[in-house]
């Protein structure tokens, strides 16, 4: 027996995610999968490592739907009305990753959850960008002015750019997941040309 869970039809989407905490994370990701139109706010709350193996938005679109499919009972656990005072999270020793246990009554759950924290880059004009931190160097000049050099594996290094300051935020992403593993071989599947 599936206990009480929130009403797809009567929730309003959200607008953000929380991924300050593996706790906001998970809430945040519960809140989008319980609203089928904001499949994005959902995706944001994937490590670079899922987004990557699931190949962008619109094909996570399509093994989301696999998941929901082939796993109505996860779904079902993951609309729980307290699913917060069923989680437990414990971290790793170096605090960068933590698994999330959820007792569903039935059952526990395990998610994965790794802090893949970002840089908020302030620049001299008061804007504000944020970056994964893996991606930003910042070097310090003769002048005192802090310069970041933004990477991307793919892409050369774009030019230098002057910082007036730089904060570090965590950002907890979902890793794994029961059932993830199928829905992104199944895009895989299907992107795939036929022989």
């Amino acid at each position: 027996m599936v206990p009480c869970v929130l009403a797809a039809a009567g929730c309003a989407c959200p607008q953000d995610v929380d991924l300050s905490t593996p706790q906001g994370t998970l809430d945040s990701f519960r809140q989008a999968f319980a609203c089928d139109d904001a499949v994005d706010l959902e995706y944001r709350c994937f490590s670079s490592d899922v987004k990557q193996a699931f190949g962008g938005l619109s094909a996570y679109a399509v093994g989301r739907e696999v998941f929901r499919r082939e796993h109505p009972l996860l779904v079902a656990y993951l609309r729980l009305n307290d699913l917060q005072e069923r989680i437990a999270v414990v971290f790793n020793e170096d605090g960068n990753s933590a698994v999330a246990t959820i007792d569903t009554g039935e059952g526990f759950l395990e998610v994965l959850l790794v802090n893949e924290p970002e840089y908020l880059l302030v620049h001299p004009d008061g804007s504000v960008t944020s970056e994964y931190a893996d991606r930003v160097t910042a070097r310090r000049c003769a002048s005192d002015q802090v310069l970041a050099v933004i990477q991307d594996r793919d892409l050369p290094a774009e030019p230098l750019k002057p910082i007036q300051r730089i904060e570090l935020r965590s950002r907890w992403v979902i890793a794994s997941l029961p059932g993830l593993d199928k829905a992104v071989q199944a895009v895989d599947k299907t992107s795939q040309p036929a022989p």
